[in-house]
């Protein structure tokens, strides 16, 4: 079986919807695990509290409250282990999340 050439134009067209496509993928995992939230908060904490704060769980507490942002317990988690240094077990028999901070 022979594959016909794709044109240049054809090829860019195919290219430019894959990159469309891979960026509101990016765009979706960042909504969805937190990030943009995250990234607000560091602009906050430029703007209002001295660039100081950015890995301090109680000034993103602190940013929560102030700007009443609601967060999933999956960004919670997310943003918690990936900027916060938290581990997070979920205990079957109480039905909860505890979280404590990873050992050095």
């Amino acid at each position: 079986m022979v594959e016909e050439e794709k044109t240049f134009e054809e090829l860019a067209s195919e290219e430019h919807k894959i990159r469309e496509r891979n960026e509101l993928n990016d765009s979706l995992n960042r909504k969805l695990t937190g990030e943009c939230e995250y990234t607000r908060f560091c602009l906050w904490c430029n703007a209002f509290n001295k660039g100081q704060g950015k890995t301090d769980p109680k000034t993103f507490a602190k940013y929560l409250k102030e700007e009443n942002v609601k967060l999933t317990i999956w960004q919670r988690i997310h943003l918690g282990k990936k900027y916060f240094g938290y581990e997070y077990e979920f205990d079957y028999f109480n039905k909860k999340w505890s979280a404590k901070k990873k050992s050095a």
